[in-house]
């Protein structure tokens, strides 16, 4: 993939690659996505991030779902989504 990256999505793919995990949450009500450092649920910094950011990541195929734990979604780094991080630091 050769697309080029946002502002948003470098910093959310340098997040994934320094540790953080992304989660996304979808009920009837509710659509909430977040990166928390050292993982999800682990009490380390939070950030909100946009559904869209969440989607354009996901659809480019630079994260995958990792874990589904009750409404929750966890995502992490594909190789495409490594290899993006690696250009971008260039």
């Amino acid at each position: 993939m050769n697309e080029r990256l946002t502002p948003l999505m470098r910093d959310v793919l340098g997040k994934l690659a320094d540790g953080w995990e992304l989660g996304h949450a979808l009920t009837r009500n509710l659509s909430f996505t977040w990166l928390q450092d050292g993982g999800l649920g682990k009490g380390g910094e939070m950030r909100q991030i946009s559904t869209r950011t969440f989607h354009a990541l996901f659809n480019r195929g630079y994260i995958y779902q990792l874990d589904t734990s009750w409404h929750v979604e966890g995502y992490w780094l594909t190789e495409e989504g490594e290899d993006a991080v690696r250009v971008e630091e260039k």
